[in-house]
């Protein structure tokens, strides 16, 4: 059994121009569907985690890799029927137009929250 909580990920542009757009930012959305409080547990004080591949399945961005997070536990309580949400610069340098790109966002830790789109640049 998961995590009660409703994921949801979408981008800001839907539809871009790779001309015109450096990045894409993504919202990533959980909400708290049950009647009770929830306490989310992860390892370190990264909430969230963010990645796109190409079509090929090869890694073009990770958001955490040039960031650093502090190694001591930490905890968020979502409370019923609230939302967490977290947003991400995604950069588009590697992209190419008309390719199909796989964004995924999801708890570090807690699988069952990933939630994907795709992204196809113009």
């Amino acid at each position: 059994m998961g995590i009660p909580l409703r994921p949801s990920l979408r981008a800001e542009p839907g539809e871009f121009g790779l001309a015109r757009c450096r990045e894409v930012r993504v919202v990533f959305s959980l909400v708290n569907t049950t009647r009770h409080v929830l306490l989310l547990d992860f390892p370190t004080d990264q909430h969230f985690e963010v990645a796109m591949q190409n079509s090929a399945g090869q890694r073009l961005f990770l958001w955490s890799e040039d960031r650093h997070f502090a190694a001591v536990a930490s905890s968020v309580v979502v409370n019923p029927g609230e939302r967490l949400e977290y947003e991400a610069d995604v950069p588009t340098r590697e992209m190419a137009a008309g390719g199909i790109y796989t964004v995924e966002a999801f708890l570090p830790g807690h699988p069952e929250t990933t939630s994907t789109i795709l992204l196809s640049p113009q």
